[in-house]
């Protein structure tokens, strides 16, 4: 009994060994990455094009620790239309806070917040829906903020709708807004 004991104390040790060495990889390894995430500007916005429907543009990508997690940002970040390239949603900066669990358990980016700051979408650039299309670009947009993010805050946006006589653009200032979920955001291609 006591031989079984101390194999099983063994084996918890080599496992808690292996669990605070790959915890250190993974850190360093971050600490690394972090700062150099603009080198994969272009790539990135591929991705994310392909995974919202919309053309997707922005200045920079930065990564950088907070609060113990690592989190990314983007800078003056632009989506517009594929077709037609009418843009219909900037922003100044969007942060978002990695959820590294969730994110190895999924095998993709999961965030556990995301900020987004100075945000304008001009509804009025959406194009009128044609059925022959699989899905509208409104609906890429609903999906986007409404399904895509779980906890999120908006500061500082502004929405352009056309008035119900379609005679007029309205602007709507919003100062702040914001949701809370329980569940982490996953981003995943439509």
């Amino acid at each position: 009994m006591t031989k079984f004991v101390r194999r099983l104390a063994v084996l918890v040790k080599w496992l808690v060994l292996i669990l605070v060495i790959s915890a250190a990889v993974i850190t360093a390894a971050m600490r690394v990455v972090l700062p150099n995430l603009d080198t994969v500007k272009t790539p990135l916005e591929r991705w994310a094009s392909d995974a919202t429907g919309f053309h997707v543009e922005f200045e920079s990508f930065t990564g950088h620790w907070r609060y113990l997690v690592p989190s990314v940002s983007l800078h003056d970040l632009t989506l517009s239309t594929q077709a037609s390239n009418l843009k219909v949603l900037t922003a100044e900066s969007i942060g978002m806070q990695l959820d590294l669990l969730a994110s190895i358990r999924q095998l993709e980016p999961t965030f556990s917040y995301v900020t987004i700051d100075g945000l304008n979408v001009d509804l009025t650039q959406l194009p009128e829906r044609d059925n022959a299309q699989e899905t509208s670009l409104g609906d890429q947009l609903e999906n986007l903020f409404l399904v895509g993010l779980g906890r999120f805050a908006i500061q500082d946006a502004s929405v352009t709708v056309m008035s119900l006589a379609g005679e007029k653009k309205l602007s709507i200032s919003v100062r702040y807004a914001g949701i809370t979920s329980p569940a982490p955001i996953m981003f995943r291609a439509w």
